[in-house]
């Protein structure tokens, strides 16, 4: 992407195992998924994607649980991750928390340069500590990079880019939720900070978010609300911390988006739904598209309550976004 049309977007393990089995008990009865490997049910996918897995994980695939493969109207790389991330349970929690996804991140410098070009832009590498690069990739970048189709704020267009490689989306400049933790994550790796996507199955629907791992920890990271969760300690929360039973931990989970939820709710029309409708050149018709989508979008975050937000993690996957061959240090 020229770096003129970017510049104007811009400006618009053991431990968890032990844990695990308790703190995953009370789950809603879901019926298992059907993995199906077949391309043909997931063309468009690069070969390293499709990371393999131990034989005893395979049982373990996709958090949701479906019956059928899900977003197969939407064939790539985000059909295929939705319908292969590992479940988080007491059989896989010590694996996705220890070997599953490595430390260290072997980024060839120069391979991805419309990322590369980003990290520049926004002088990310002068951020000390892989923590805050992190959480001004979230904060900061993502808004405006790559922001969300219906999510505020809002992104220019309502495209969802589920078919798209992550440099179409950079271009596309919008995305949905698993798109935009795609971006995050390779940024992320780019900056030599291990990160991963992460599935969650909530019990009235799915989201897609992110982790990425900073001061010896993974750390949640809802990329689409620009969230991290502080735990009972204050220390930052990974997704399985987040999943526990425990009343402390769903209570840190549910004040911090809550908090979030009021931001919205207080938000101007603008904010909330400005940039999908600047093209609009009267400034009534601009003005009443605003208000209607602006409506809609506090109509729903109005039902997020503390108690449902308590209540609303069900289950989690866990899957890695390589770095294709070629962005890899030989």
């Amino acid at each position: 992407m020229p770096l003129a049309l970017r510049s104007a977007r811009y400006l618009l393990g053991v431990a968890v195992s032990v844990w695990a089995a308790a703190d995953t008990a009370g789950e809603a009865d879901l019926p298992m998924h059907k993995v199906l490997y077949n391309d043909n049910v997931f063309p468009g996918t690069p070969a390293w994607v499709k990371e393999t897995v131990p034989a005893w994980v395979v049982p373990h695939l996709n958090a949701y649980r479906f019956d059928e493969p899900i977003v197969t109207y939407n064939p790539g790389i985000s059909c295929w991750q939705a319908n292969h991330n590992i479940r988080f349970n007491p059989e896989t929690a010590a694996y996705l928390y220890s070997d599953y996804t490595p430390l260290e991140v072997h980024y060839q410098a120069g391979s991805l340069p419309e990322f590369e070009a980003i990290v520049r832009d926004f002088q990310l590498e002068l951020i000390a500590g892989d923590e805050a690069k992190a959480l001004f990739i979230l904060r900061s970048v993502i808004p405006r990079v790559i922001p969300h189709s219906s999510s505020p704020p809002l992104g220019w267009n309502d495209s969802g880019g589920f078919g798209l490689t992550d440099e179409e989306l950079l271009i596309g400049g919008t995305a949905a939720c698993h798109q935009q933790s795609r971006i995050f994550v390779r940024l992320c790796q780019v900056l030599g900070i291990p990160a991963r996507i992460i599935f969650l199955a909530y019990r009235e629907g799915h989201h897609t978010i992110a982790e990425f791992h900073a001061g010896g920890k993974w750390i949640m990271a809802d990329v689409t609300q620009g969230l991290v969760f502080p735990g009972p300690d204050n220390r930052l929360m990974s997704a399985a911390e987040c999943h526990r039973r425990d009343g402390a931990y769903r209570d840190c989970f549910a004040r911090t988006y809550h908090a979030r939820v009021r931001e919205i709710l207080a938000a101007s029309d603008l904010e909330l739904a400005g940039r999908r409708f600047l093209h609009l050149k009267d400034a009534g018709e601009r003005n009443q598209k605003m208000a209607e989508l602006a409506g809609s979008i506090r109509a729903r975050f109005s039902q997020y309550t503390p108690d449902f937000l308590r209540n609303r993690l069900n289950a989690f996957g866990v899957i890695n976004h390589p770095l294709p061959p070629e962005a890899v240090e030989p």
